[in-house]
């Protein structure tokens, strides 16, 4: 999928819509999962990941962020935020069970949105 399609895709649907169709990706907790960050993507999109599991979040191309929208995950999990970076990665572990959704700072309004969903 290229990146414009990635953006229209995600831009009619919206990321709830992403994860309802089947597009998350399950990952085992002992596996270190990677989210690439780059012109107006996160690869994949959504991840379903066992308690306990780190997510790595990388820089492929460009300056992005990983900002879980506040209101949007679990009642009982803080909101995760990279802040905007432009080369290496960061991590995040996810122990509270339910989803997350996040986005990136700088190309929230190009449809740069994705989800992890914890069970």
């Amino acid at each position: 999928m290229t990146d414009y399609s990635r953006r229209q895709f995600l831009g009619a649907l919206g990321a709830g819509t992403v994860a309802s169709a089947g597009f998350t990706q399950p990952v085992a907790a002992q596996e270190t999962p990677v989210v690439k960050m780059g012109n107006n993507y996160f690869d994949p999109i959504g991840l379903h990941v066992e308690p306990g599991t780190t997510v790595r979040f990388e820089i492929a191309a460009g300056a992005h962020s990983a900002t879980a929208y506040p209101d949007r995950v679990p009642a009982d999990a803080t909101a995760f935020d990279s802040g905007t970076i432009s080369q290496g990665s960061f991590e995040h572990t996810f122990e509270v069970p339910g989803t997350y959704d996040y986005y990136c700072i700088p190309h929230k309004t190009v449809g740069m949105v994705g989800l992890h969903r914890r069970w």
